[in-house]
């Protein structure tokens, strides 16, 4: 149990896994205090009364991002209990080395980039897998399927997005079938950062007439669809990855995965002729997001860890 409250030094800058951080904290009311307005947070703390509680022992959570307060983390007193939570998009320790804090030292480092390869190989101690989570509310009801399958993203990010986005429209007739491109919605723009999420009701409304989308990479593997998507009620067909993700779905269960366009190709043809098929991985992807992918669940875990 915690003795006093919880110190988050956090980015200025909307962040998708503190954000998560954040939601989790606030719905199992875990008592912390924070100095920036924003990811979530509704109050602010002064630098003077986090001082204060890190001399007295409080554990210090530390989010990457921008907009960090450096002063804040000068004045931390002892490394012993400082949390460090790298939500970047990159599997390596840039970010985390650019705080000038010895790693060694730290209670404990959560990586939203972490490669399955370090599970039996990790390149620090004290290192844990922090995907990203549903910080969204979970639907009541399922939406008709209008589309077979819908991918809505950024093509600029990754090029293998636009690959497949090319390859779909010349392979498929669109309209029904297939739904691509982009609502001209993001949850965050980087050119104008705000502190808080956008609302994207468009692109939410499409993926939820979806039977199934596509999650691809974007600038890191960890893509914010891989989460969106069971939580939209659509089926997952994720491009392979190389991270580990504790308590993944399952494949063939919760979700299926394709590594090329001919395993695309032929997913494509299994849902055309038997939309139940996805309908069955769908309800098990969304009991299994639910009872491991939620901002709750996420920050549970990561409590279990540190505590």
């Amino acid at each position: 149990m915690l003795d006093c409250p919880i110190v988050l030094i956090l980015p200025w800058a909307y962040d998708y896994i503190a954000e998560g951080l954040v939601k989790g904290l606030t719905d199992l009311g875990v008592e912390y205090r924070a100095d920036q307005l924003s990811n979530g947070v509704n109050s602010v703390t002064e630098n003077s009364e986090l001082i204060n509680l890190m001399n007295s022992g409080a554990l210090v959570v530390v989010c990457t991002g921008l907009g960090l307060n450096t002063s804040l983390i000068d004045s931390i007193p002892s490394l012993e209990r400082v949390i460090l939570v790298d939500g970047t998009d990159y599997s390596d320790f840039e970010s985390l080395k650019s705080l000038q804090i010895d790693l060694s030292l730290v209670k404990g480092i959560f990586k939203r980039e972490f490669l399955a390869s370090w599970l039996k190989n990790p390149p620090l101690d004290r290192l844990y897998p922090f995907p990203m989570c549903s910080t969204a509310p979970l639907p009541c009801a399922t939406a008709p399927k209008r589309y077979l399958m819908s991918f809505l993203g950024n093509t600029r990010t990754n090029p293998l997005r636009g690959v497949y986005m090319d390859w779909l429209r010349v392979k498929f007739e669109l309209g029904e079938n297939v739904r691509l491109g982009s609502t001209g919605e993001c949850s965050y723009d980087s050119m104008r950062p705000r502190q808080h999420r956008i609302e994207t009701p468009h692109y939410d409304e499409i993926l939820a007439c979806s039977l199934s989308s596509l999650n691809l990479p974007g600038a890191g593997f960890d893509c914010k669809r891989y989460w969106e998507i069971p939580g939209g009620q659509a089926l997952i067909l994720a491009h392979h990855s190389p991270l580990y993700v504790p308590n993944d779905f399952s494949l063939g269960k919760e979700k299926l995965e394709f590594g090329d366009a001919m395993e695309l190709e032929a997913i494509f043809r299994k849902l055309k002729g038997s939309p139940q098929y996805a309908l069955d991985i769908i309800n098990s992807a969304s009991e299994k997001l639910e009872q491991y992918h939620t901002a709750r669940m996420r920050v549970s875990y990561f409590l279990e860890n540190i505590l």
